[in-house]
């Protein structure tokens, strides 16, 4: 059996030229298989089971040829201290997603609020709150069937009992009841951005990018269903585009207060609304 040191030169001279961070892309792809920290693969330099090396092989080649995403190479991806099943119907979970979550747990304490998010995808954001905030209630609507059995997957996997799962579309979403909290990370590419894509990112699902023209089609929706929904004192997060702040401001200008948050690139990535 080869070590853990000697398949990581292996697929990261496989790598070199062929993916934009070699060494990076073979130490996720081996820190997952192995179920370690990349740190802790370094230091004790593991032997590799035959299986597992097979499979990071096989990994290694549709990466590095065809540029399939890791994630659905994997099926799985971490986010925010958990592992969520992913695959081809929902877009691989990111690190600024992490500081949309974290900023309505540092907002909101305790209580039993009313939650929902709209286009919950895999589940990230929605399951992730529910485990951090049991007492709360959740609602999840997504326009995507595919996309809600994952979701579905990965809340029977943590064991859930706060959570509802929709299949429905926001422009025609009416819900007999208000939300204390409505979060969404909605598809905000524009036209023109969709064609720059990487190609990596194009294989991701269009209806989880594509906002529309400009970007804005969903937070035009979002800010009317939000009139109509959300409870006196609640709060609106979304995950937003750098590029997105003015247009959004005039968006939700006549709705509630606005409140932007940078992520740790300096880049603005959260819009917080509220009443």
């Amino acid at each position: 059996m080869k070590t853990y040191r000697e398949l990581f030169r292996e697929i990261y001279l496989f790598y070199k030229g062929r993916l934009h961070e070699p060494r990076r892309e073979a130490e996720l792809l081996l820190s997952y298989l192995l179920d370690r920290k990349v740190a802790e693969c370094y230091l004790e330099n593991p032997e590799v089971p035959a299986e597992t090396e097979k499979q990071a092989l096989e990994i290694s080649r549709l990466r590095a040829l065809e540029k399939i995403p890791l994630a659905y190479l994997l099926g799985r991806w971490h986010f925010y201290g958990q592992t969520f099943a992913v695959d081809e119907n929902v877009l691989i979970p990111r690190p600024e997603t992490e500081q949309l979550v974290e900023t309505v747990l540092e907002d909101r304490q305790g209580g039993s609020l009313k939650c929902l998010e709209i286009g919950v995808g895999s589940g990230i954001i929605i399951l992730t709150l529910a485990l951090k905030r049991q007492g709360w209630n959740f609602t999840g609507i997504d326009r995507s069937q595919a996309a809600l059995e994952i979701c579905r997957k990965n809340s029977l996997s943590f064991g859930l009992n706060n959570v509802t799962l929709l299949e429905a579309d926001i422009a025609a979403f009416a819900p007999q009841d208000k939300f204390d909290l409505i979060i969404s990370n909605p598809p905000y590419v524009s036209a023109e951005r969709m064609i720059f894509l990487s190609a990596e990112v194009k294989k991701e699902p269009e209806i989880a990018l594509f906002g529309g023209e400009d970007g804005l089609d969903f937070y035009r929706i979002i800010s009317g269903f939000s009139e109509q929904h959300l409870n006196p004192s609640g709060a609106v997060y979304l995950e937003i585009d750098d590029n997105q702040k003015e247009p959004l401001e005039e968006i939700f200008g006549s709705f509630g207060k606005r409140r932007f948050y940078r992520d740790y690139a300096g880049f603005w990535r959260i819009m917080k609304v509220m009443l």
